[in-house]
């Protein structure tokens, strides 16, 4: 039928469509960069190709890390990231691995559900097992803090799979396991073991001649590397390296990527030109890959410009940051772009209503992102109103208002919540309590410095200073002032930094050193002089920046109204072509569907009788084949079950040579044990379905069972009752044994000199669909001040051990006798006994 269809669309002259990824161009043949599109068209960002789809992920996640200042580290954020975006977080893990392991191969990966790949481990072999160790371990590598929280797991799977990828025909998995260990360890408490992991993957990379991956294992190296002023340089360098080989390969978007994380090096390093160097070579390379998310490169632009003093360009790229994102549909970076303008328009006294109205924005969209870290950076300026209107207490009723809902619990939440109240504070002239807040954030300034660098944080010394002044503890107030003219931190705050002068000027001019005095107020005088001249050039360059917008938006629409002339023209004439074609084939396609159709018929007629006689007998095989493993399971489970009745008696025959009362014991409980998990081999053997246990009947009979085989039915009342529910074999034995160990222990314990009590034992399902299995007495409980969570004994320890082995909860209630309880999630089973659809 295929080659039919082909040569029907030959005859026909039916094309392929014009692809909707075309873009419109420039004069120069460029793609014309999203953000000066007239009218942008919203794709998902699943539609791009895949190395943008990567590029995405990886600006968006050091972005998000960037705006949290580190508080949230990259995996965290790499997970935020493909949330958001609604990608795969494996579109960034396999780089240069995509063969192996394609995007879109693994949906238990993104579905975080491991216990799927480790069932499957077991049966897996060769190629497929080296690939699912290698998967486990990248997904506890990857995980939120991977070194505190799944170091070990992430260890284990790799290293296996770092011992299992060694012979010759493995080499590119074992260059990029060494890669991933590099990647775990560098970001953990041993980064020199790291360091060793990637030195090892790049020297086998250099031997291989395998320049993708080499390029992998120094970007990720300079990414992952912990933070450390002292390590920045050397973090570049690496970064260099991978930048040259990337462009020597023609990887463009590895080569972005690069740049940008050079650039927020560069920024922490204090570097600000070379920083907005970078990040433009960067966002020239996305305008010429025809990249649309361009708005984290802009507003990393509009980053450094602000911190240089500069006004008109940040202005113009903070625009651009808003437009594209929000046209993208990119919520992710919304709060950090609004509040970047607000900053921008707060720095004109002619523009606080816009000031306002982007802190108003960021607030409420920090609120929807439960963003509390940068919620408390621009609450100061959405509430300035009432302190600006002689009102300072309603802005302080605000703040706190907003800190009972949303309290910060974060450094860097605290940092700028302590700023806030500080400011409020200093409005109300309350200078004990703008000191002890200003204190409070020097203090966080400096532990957040260690994270991010000593970008801007001098503002709480500024602060100090003042305070100090104002209470004429004029050595302290010098000491405050000096340190943060000379911080190098004060672009931002240039009329800080003049009225700095100035008050040190009347510190020297009241304790008498009127020479320094001089000094101070013709530093004084210079950066006021400064200030105007700045002040004049914002003007002029707002006002080129509104032209120069509106002209290329001009040239831009009229480009684009061409541009869609050409294309109706076009159209147009590729309508009449395939007419006149159309026309002229009709007589050709007519015969030949004739004979098509004939032959055909035939053809399907011969196909039929071929396909059922085929099918009759695939049929009859497989269900011969289905009735023999059925009863080859049954009689294993037939088998099992009566050897472990032989392991019983063999424990019966052992106790009667046995006089030590606690050596009869533990045999008698090891039989109940052996006998709880006979009784489910029993009932597989029994059932139709060969891998699900009817927890009603099999929990009935191991209690009816330890009442019978412990003599307690003449003294203890059992009350069983299990909700209608099938378990899957591997959570129904844990828990029977449970049961018996619970039962066992309530048996023996719980009633002591032939006292008569109530057992009961329920499973029952909780509202969030997890299972909940109680058994209590209302026997004499726990010793006072036993602990029994944390007792040595083998009964207890079982327990635990066992609900371990289920993900599950225990735990003890010691009142009015004992109770036991186990929360667990069940198995998903179909009615096959197969993972789906829970059976209750």
């Amino acid at each position: 039928m295929r080659p039919t269809l082909i040569l029907l669309c030959i005859v026909l002259g039916l094309g392929s469509p014009i692809s909707d990824r075309a873009q419109s161009v420039d004069s120069s043949g460029l793609p014309t960069p999203y953000r000066f599109q007239a009218s942008p068209v919203f794709h998902p960002a699943k539609w791009y190709p895949l190395a943008q789809q990567r590029l995405l992920l990886q600006l968006s996640s050091t972005y998000y890390h960037v705006y949290k200042n580190a508080d949230i580290d990259l995996d965290t954020t790499l997970i935020h990231a493909a949330r958001y975006l609604g990608l795969c977080r494996l579109t960034v893990i396999n780089e240069a691995f995509e063969r192996e392991i394609p995007e879109g191969s693994v949906p238990w990966f993104d579905g975080r559900d491991p216990a799927f790949a480790v069932r499957a481990l077991a049966a897996a072999k060769g190629l497929e097992h080296l690939r699912l160790l290698t998967l486990l371990g990248l997904y506890y590598a990857f995980q939120p803090d991977p070194w505190k929280n799944y170091k070990d797991s992430a260890a284990f799977y790799l290293g296996a799979a770092s011992l299992e990828s060694q012979s010759p025909d493995q080499g590119g998995w074992h260059r990029q396991i060494l890669c991933f260990l590099g990647k775990l360890y560098i970001m953990g408490d041993q980064p020199q073991r790291g360091v060793s992991y990637f030195d090892e993957c790049i020297a086998a990379c250099r031997a291989n001649g395998d320049k993708a991956t080499e390029a992998k294992a120094l970007a990720w190296r300079g990414l992952y590397m912990r933070y450390a002023a002292a390590n920045t340089n050397d973090r570049i360098d690496i970064l260099q390296r991978a930048r040259e080989i990337y462009r020597e390969t023609g990887n463009l978007e590895g080569e972005v990527n690069t740049l940008t994380n050079i650039g927020y090096l560069l920024v922490s390093a204090l570097q600000l030109p070379k920083a907005r160097e970078v990040f433009l070579q960067a966002l020239q390379l996305e305008d010429s890959a025809g990249f649309a998310y361009t708005h984290y490169t802009t507003d990393d632009i509009a980053m450094v410009d602000v911190f240089e003093g500069r006004y008109g360009e940040p202005l113009s790229y903070g625009l651009q940051s808003v437009k594209t994102a929000e046209a993208l549909k990119d919520s992710l970076p919304l709060a950090s772009l609004y509040s970047r303008m607000a900053d921008l328009y707060g720095l004109l006294d002619d523009k606080m209503a816009d000031h306002r109205k982007w802190s108003l924005k960021s607030v409420d969209r920090m609120i929807i992102d439960k963003d509390e870290a940068y919620l408390y950076v621009v609450l100061a300026n959405a509430f300035n109103w009432p302190m600006d209107s002689g009102q300072p207490t309603a802005g302080l009723a605000r703040i706190r208002e907003v800190a009972k809902l949303y309290p910060p619990y974060s450094v860097s939440g605290l940092l700028h919540y302590h700023r806030a109240l500080a400011e409020c504070f200093e409005a109300l002239q309350q200078y004990d309590s703008v000191e002890m807040h200003a204190r409070e954030s020097a203090r966080l300034e400096k532990q957040i410095s260690r994270q991010r660098g000593t970008i801007n944080t001098a503002f709480s010394g500024y602060w100090l200073a003042n305070i100090y002044l104002r209470k004429k503890e004029y050595a302290k107030a010098r000491r405050y002032f000096q340190r943060f003219v000379t911080s190098g931190n004060t672009n931002s705050f240039l009329n800080a930094e003049r009225d700095a002068e100035l008050s040190m000027a009347r510190i020297d001019s009241a304790t008498g050193d009127y020479h320094s005095g001089m000094r101070h107020l013709q530093n004084y005088i210079q950066l006021q002089d400064s200030n105007l001249k700045i002040q004049g050039r914002r003007m002029v360059e707002d006002i080129a920046v509104k032209y120069e917008t509106e002209k290329k938006e001009n040239e831009i629409r009229l480009r684009d109204q061409r541009i869609s002339l050409l294309q109706q023209a076009d159209e147009l004439r590729q309508t009449r072509l395939r007419s006149a074609e159309l026309t002229r084939n009709m007589t050709i396609v007519g015969i030949v569907l004739l004979f098509v159709i004939l032959i055909l018929l035939y053809g399907r007629y011969s196909i039929k009788n071929r396909a059922n006689k085929q099918f009759n007998e695939q049929n009859l095989a497989l269900q011969r084949l289905v009735t023999e493993k059925d009863w080859l399971v049954k009689e294993i489970h037939h088998r099992v079950k009566n050897n472990l009745q032989i392991v019983m008696s063999l424990l019966n025959s052992q106790s009667a040579y046995l006089t030590d009362e606690r050596a009869l014991s533990a045999i008698r409980e090891s039989q109940n044990r052996v006998q709880a998990i006979s009784l489910l081999h029993q009932k597989l053997y029994q059932s139709e379905n060969l891998s699900v246990i009817d927890m009603p009947s099999y929990v009935k009979e191991v209690t009816e069972y330890l009442a019978e085989n412990l003599n307690a039915r003449h003294r203890i009342d059992f009350e069983v009752n299990v909700a209608p529910v099938a378990l899957d074999v591997s959570q129904a034995v844990p828990l029977g044994l449970i049961v018996n160990e619970a039962v066992t222990n309530a048996i023996k314990y719980a009633f002591p000199d032939e006292n008569k009590g109530h057992i009961r034992v329920s499973m029952e399902t909780a509202g969030d669909g997890r299972m909940l299995v109680t058994i209590l007495d209302n026997g004499i409980g726990l010793p006072e001040g036993y602990d029994g969570l944390h007792s040595p004994s083998l009964g207890m320890s079982l327990m635990k051990g066992l609900s371990k082995q289920l993900d599950g909860e225990f735990s003890l209630v010691n009142h009015e006798g004992l109770t036991i309880q186990v929360s667990f999630n069940p198995v998903k089973i179909d009615y096959n006994g197969k993972e789906g659809t829970d059976r209750r």
